[in-house]
């Protein structure tokens, strides 16, 4: 599991460093349509895999309140990162945006790589 988290943050900062070179090329579809589907993969993987690690270490009777504290997590971490992109594409553009997702996305895999393995 700590290699799929670590692989998919790796992908979103490679899919946003791709975004970003055919943003920077203009006309470059292609290319951008690769960067942003290699970004939606990177995204993705870890939608669909976090919760069951977190979960993996909970008793079974804790259950339904881990599943409601990573659902709330999550919330609050879109709502967050949505935030801080707003504010950063208004002071900066397009392109801090995409460095900020970049940046954030090997902080992820900084800390996928600290997970314990049983």
């Amino acid at each position: 599991m700590r290699t799929l988290l670590i692989g998919s943050a790796l992908l979103l900062a490679l899919g946003c460093a791709v975004v970003w070179v055919a943003s920077a090329a203009h006309g470059q579809l292609a290319t951008l349509m690769l960067g942003l589907f290699v970004t939606g993969a990177g995204i993705a993987i870890p939608y669909a895999s976090a919760p069951r690690v977190g979960l993996a270490t909970l008793p079974q009777t804790q259950g339904g309140k881990g599943s409601g504290i990573l659902n709330s997590c999550s919330f609050l971490g879109g709502t967050i990162g949505v935030t801080c992109g707003g504010i950063v594409f208004g002071l900066a553009g397009f392109p801090a945006v995409l460095a900020m997702l970049g940046l954030s996305a090997f902080a992820g895999a900084a800390l996928a790589s600290r997970l314990q393995t049983e």
